[in-house]
């Protein structure tokens, strides 16, 4: 097999397979399924990956390369840091529901597969503190922003944003996943984001 026809083969097998976390969710999802959905034999599948948990980390993976090259496309756009911000956090909710929709925010699934994912997760963290660094210093260099560590700033707001997740995949595993609980979530990330705002903000900054 050629290595184009090997890679398409792969996104194919991944493409198949996020369709089938996000409507059933992981746990009921087969390989034997996915297999017939895209017409393959299971041996075939288990060549490209050897358990159900490798193919969800790639699916993940892949989710998390889009949500991150379509941030850094879009925080290229010439606007006013403290609008890149909010912007970066409401896509970053979207981006996490969509994560819900693949039932990995479930706290028990969490937890039970955390070791799996830890990678992964840490790629995030990396990716995402790059992002909110460069926000805040472009936000620090034209006076919008007053700090003087937008590097440390970073962590603090991604530990914040983070810790509120923790709390409603907690919620969410006590009372079953619903929107409501997704849109309170929604809702208090705005108001973290203001809350930050309102601390960072020069107040004799004028565009």
């Amino acid at each position: 097999m050629s290595e184009m026809a090997a890679a398409d083969k792969h996104q194919i097998i991944l493409d198949a397979a996020q369709k089938r976390f996000a409507r059933f969710g992981l746990a009921k999802v087969t390989m034997d399924e996915i297999a017939q959905d895209i017409g393959m034999g299971k041996a075939s599948l288990y060549y490209y990956f050897p358990t159900k948990e490798s193919l969800f980390q790639a699916v993940i993976a892949q989710e998390q390369e889009k949500f991150i090259s379509i941030m850094q496309i879009s925080l290229q756009q010439d606007a006013p840091a403290s609008d890149k911000l909010r912007m970066y956090m409401k896509n970053r909710n979207v981006y996490l529901h969509g994560l819900l929709n693949l039932s990995l925010l479930g706290s028990q699934s969490f937890y039970q597969m955390k070791p799996l994912f830890n990678q992964l997760y840490q790629q995030l963290f990396q990716d995402e503190l790059n992002l909110m660094e460069q926000v805040l210093e472009e936000g620090k260099a034209t006076g919008e922003f007053r700090i003087s560590d937008p590097l440390k700033t970073a962590e603090i707001i991604l530990h914040l944003v983070r810790g509120l997740r923790f709390y409603y995949m907690k919620v969410m595993d006590e009372q079953s996943s619903d929107e409501k609980i997704y849109e309170q979530l929604a809702k208090e990330m705005v108001l973290i984001t203001e809350l930050v705002l309102n601390g960072i903000k020069n107040p004799d900054y004028s565009v």
